[in-house]
């Protein structure tokens, strides 16, 4: 299950905590933080974000099914109106400062992740947390980022983005997937990719590194729509190797997909029942990990957790409770 809300207290007091405390077939929960909640203003000040996640996996461990976390960093804001001036409410004060934050074309706010000095500062908050928590029982995943896009027009980006190349991007995401490796030797690694890097060269590099260090990846986005005649999206058909020049990694590294309200009617993104949705992910890219938001509020009963305007399972639930995913098996990157 994903959770998107930014409070520990709500989330804590939330009704929907009691929908899957008990739940077997919700074996965790997918938890996106700001990067300002796990870091504070000051570089290197992690004593908050400590207590948060401690908190988080405490929280877990004491429900009546305990559940594991996947921790999950928020690194951009989606909004069309954003600005600057609200960058360091996401940001710390240290990367707004130093000019590392930009609104991008589609306008959400981003940092330079193709830029080598601010990847380290990403990567020193993944050293410090993976020293803290590597290990912990109920840490089963962590994750960067909500996607891979960054959301530049190449090869013309904007003043804001000078410096920006794919080879860039690929160069940092192949640096952080290491570190990340390297701080967390015993926890899984989650690179979701949906657009950057973008060609079909590029993402199978990145998927075949991850290959060689034993981390996943994915889709965050679920869609089933075909496209020049391959289903899916295309960071879904390069992982299972039906672009010409790519690979099946199916099997060989961690697959994550994750099914958000916008595969589900929101922003008419997709349009998937949650049975269409399993579908797709089990049988075509046979992921080892399914995340579904608790979506209550868009689509019809068979896109919901609940039966609208009832208690009572909605097609979310319903294929949680009957459908498990099949393969579930170790990858063969992780032998």
């Amino acid at each position: 299950m994903q959770d998107r809300s930014y409070s520990q207290t709500e989330r804590f007091s939330h009704y929907a905590m009691s929908d899957f405390a008990a739940n077997p077939n919700v074996e965790g929960v997918s938890v996106y933080f700001k990067w300002t909640q796990l870091e504070g203003h000051t570089r290197g000040d992690y004593r908050a974000g400590f207590a948060l996640i401690r908190a988080e996996l405490d929280k877990l461990a004491s429900l009546p099914t305990p559940k594991r976390l996947i921790l999950r960093v928020m690194d951009k804001r989606y909004a069309s109106d954003v600005t600057m001036a609200s960058a360091n409410q996401w940001f710390p004060q240290y990367m707004v400062d130093a000019s590392y934050v930009y609104v991008s074309d589609s306008r959400d706010l981003l940092w330079k992740r193709w830029d080598a000095t601010a990847m380290g500062y990403f990567i020193d908050l993944w050293k410090a947390y993976g020293k803290e928590f590597d290990g912990h029982p109920n840490l089963e995943m962590v994750s960067p980022w909500p996607e891979s896009a960054i959301n530049v027009k190449n090869p013309s980006p904007s003043t804001a983005t000078t410096g920006y190349s794919e080879s860039a991007v690929l160069t940092q995401y192949k640096r952080l997937a290491q570190a990340m490796r390297a701080a967390f030797p015993t926890t899984n690694i989650w690179m979701s990719v949906n657009w950057e890097p973008y060609s079909v060269a590029a993402q199978t590099e990145f998927y075949s590194y991850l290959e060689t260090i034993g981390a996943g990846s994915g889709n965050p986005d679920t869609l089933d729509t075909y496209s020049n005649g391959l289903q899916g999206m295309r960071p879904d058909t390069i992982l299972r190797g039906a672009q010409p020049g790519s690979r099946d990694f199916r099997g060989r590294i961690p697959i994550v997909y994750a099914v958000e309200d916008s595969s589900l009617g929101y922003n008419a993104v997709g349009d998937l029942t949650a049975q269409q949705a399993y579908d797709y992910v089990n049988n075509v890219q046979r992921t080892n990990y399914y995340l579904w938001d608790r979506n209550t509020h868009v689509g019809t009963d068979a896109q919901r957790w609940y039966a609208n305007g009832t208690t009572q399972p909605g097609g979310i639930l319903r294929v949680i409770s009957s459908q498990p995913l099949t393969h579930r098996s170790k990858p063969s990157s992780l032998d």
